[in-house]
């Protein structure tokens, strides 16, 4: 759970570990001493509920949203049965000319990391059920990976078999979007625990 809710805060600080001042090393301590008050923190892993799909993919991006190279923060969170099991949140190594263009690439992130977990499972002689419930707020996005052609924007991702099932999420409600910007307690928090299976 911790690693969850900081994931955003070790991203933006891991940038600056080859010449950290002091401001950093500040923000460093703050966040130690917050890690260790989550020590007894985890993720509750629950049996799957019926009609609970295998994987689920949410992503979100944090357009420019890092003030210094104007790049993109992204995050995507991957369920197993309602589970989280992986979760990674990045500066992109792209800057991206629009909202749609930086989620874009949250989305073919996730799905490589969907692809990964597939080839797990099929190594422990479970088959991947798709097409993979695939969770957005960026409409755009979504529409994009419904019909993707090989004039598509999306055609750099990997979806030879259907991988996709876009699914529109509020924005209020996207808990990708915990590793994307600085969010206030009131909204990470709610978040945080849902995506840990804590409410």
């Amino acid at each position: 759970l911790c690693q969850l809710g900081l994931s955003f805060s070790v991203n933006g600080m891991a940038q600056f570990v080859s010449n950290p001042g002091l401001a950093h090393w500040t923000l460093l301590k703050h966040v130690a001493e917050f890690a260790t008050t989550q020590r007894d923190a985890g993720i509750t892993f629950r049996a799957p509920e019926p009609r609970t799909r295998q994987l689920v993919l949410v992503f979100d991006a944090n357009w420019a949203g890092d003030r210094t190279s104007r790049r993109s923060v992204d995050n995507y969170v991957i369920f197993l049965y309602g589970n989280v099991i992986d979760f990674g949140s990045r500066k992109q190594k792209f800057t991206a000319m629009s909202s749609f263009k930086s989620e874009l690439g949250s989305c073919a992130r996730g799905g490589g990391g969907v692809k990964a977990i597939g080839a797990v499972l099929l190594g422990m002689g479970i088959q991947l059920e798709l097409p993979v419930p695939t969770y957005g707020d960026n409409e755009s996005v979504l529409k994009n990976l419904v019909n993707v052609t090989h004039g598509s924007s999306a055609k750099h991702i990997d979806i030879e078999y259907g991988v996709f099932e876009p699914m529109h999420v509020l924005s209020a409600g996207n808990v990708a979007d915990v590793g994307t910007k600085a969010l206030g307690a009131k909204m990470s928090w709610p978040l945080v625990n849902d995506t840990a299976g804590e409410l």
